[in-house]
């Protein structure tokens, strides 16, 4: 049976253990401080998202493929 994964304490964990503001998380994956914030505390976060946030929390994406993505995107 697969672990209970609960996002939000493991985006706040890596955010604490990095020094890392909501902000400064949250934009790299193309969320407004306000909208982590939200997923921070219990809002429901939409499954793309989420799968991007944990994709990069088990570091099987880093800043480098972010920034690439956003590049090749057009969202600089």
């Amino acid at each position: 049976m697969a672990r209970k994964y609960d996002l939000a304490e493991e985006v706040k964990a890596h955010r604490y253990a990095e020094e890392l503001s909501q902000d400064e998380f949250w934009r790299r994956l193309g969320v407004t401080q306000s909208g982590g914030s939200r997923y921070e505390n219990a809002r429901v976060v939409p499954l793309s998202t989420a799968i991007l946030a944990y994709l990069y929390l088990e570091g099987s994406i880093d800043d480098t493929d972010l920034l690439e993505a956003k590049k090749v995107l057009g969202r600089t």
